[in-house]
């Protein structure tokens, strides 16, 4: 399958900010990428009228990505901020509705880096299928999906894998899967075998090598892995997320704490020209 290929601009930059995703996008677009994804660690921090306009400018089509930093949580938390939260992720999806995004993605359940352990597993899900359904609500009545990340298990001890993200949504409408090779590297004895068990809930797909440098630098299996998605039926862009050394924030939160490639542009081109040697073959 032709798929449309993709980069979050944490490659390079974070928080995102206007004059950075114009930077950017040019350069992007110039590459031969399909897809930008667009992070909102708070909004505000760049413009999405504003970046509607440059997209569109430039043919290139926006995914956006939620981002779960410290006291964003919907599981085992005040009810304060659990508000807070819901609020939070309206103003994400409010964000993807003008850039033309039909999906926000991310571990929207608990802040990246909390873990605790759970005594009782199916109580914390009812819990988050109760806090996230008026944001699922809202983003479907605005043609928005909610894809929700699983985490590798240093980042979160709530939702780790593909079946435990389909037990969590489980009877939750307007909900999907957001996979991300990276975590399932560590999580799943057999990444395809995943994807084909997540199947049609399939929302969202983020790619990076093993080591979060470029797909194809790495050990992974991705003919599998693009063949096991064929199989899924999943039809939506492939994008390589990985993050910039050079912002302390962001190196400390993701554990980037060498050079993934000789540069970030690196990274990013040598994903994308292997990624097409294998999806339009």
């Amino acid at each position: 399958m032709t798929r449309r290929i993709g980069v979050n601009t944490w490659v390079w930059a974070s928080p995102l900010d206007d004059e950075a995703l114009a930077r950017l996008a040019v350069r992007v677009r110039d590459w031969g990428f399909d897809v930008i994804e667009l992070p909102v660690e708070s909004p505000g921090d760049w413009d999405p009228q504003r970046a509607d306009a440059l997209l569109k400018g430039l043919g290139l089509d926006a995914t956006v990505v939620l981002v779960m930093g410290p006291g964003r949580e919907l599981v085992d938390a005040p009810r304060a901020v659990v508000a807070e939260t819901q609020e939070y992720l309206r103003r994400v999806v409010d964000a993807a509705v003008a850039v033309g995004s039909k999906v926000i993605a991310g571990p929207a359940y608990a802040s990246v880096g909390r873990t605790w352990r759970l005594a009782d597993r199916p109580a914390a899900y009812r819990e988050l299928r109760e806090h996230l359904k008026p944001v699922a609500d809202y983003a479907a009545e605005r043609g928005v999906t909610v894809a929700v990340e699983p985490l590798n298990r240093y980042e979160t001890s709530l939702v780790n894998t593909v079946d435990q993200a389909l037990e969590a949504l489980d009877g939750l409408p307007g909900t999907a899967l957001a996979l991300d090779v990276y975590h399932m590297n560590i999580e799943e004895t057999d990444i395809p075998a995943a994807i084909v068990r997540a199947g049609d809930r399939i929302g969202h797909v983020q790619v990076s090598g093993n080591d979060r440098g470029s797909p194809g630098s790495d050990h992974l299996p991705w003919a599998e892995i693009l063949h096991a998605l064929d199989l899924a039926g999943y039809a939506g862009p492939l994008v390589i997320e990985s993050f910039t050394a050079h912002n302390a924030t962001i190196a400390t939160a993701a554990s980037i704490w060498r050079p993934l490639a000789p540069t970030q542009d690196a990274l990013a081109v040598d994903g994308l020209n292997y990624l097409r040697s294998l999806t339009d073959a």
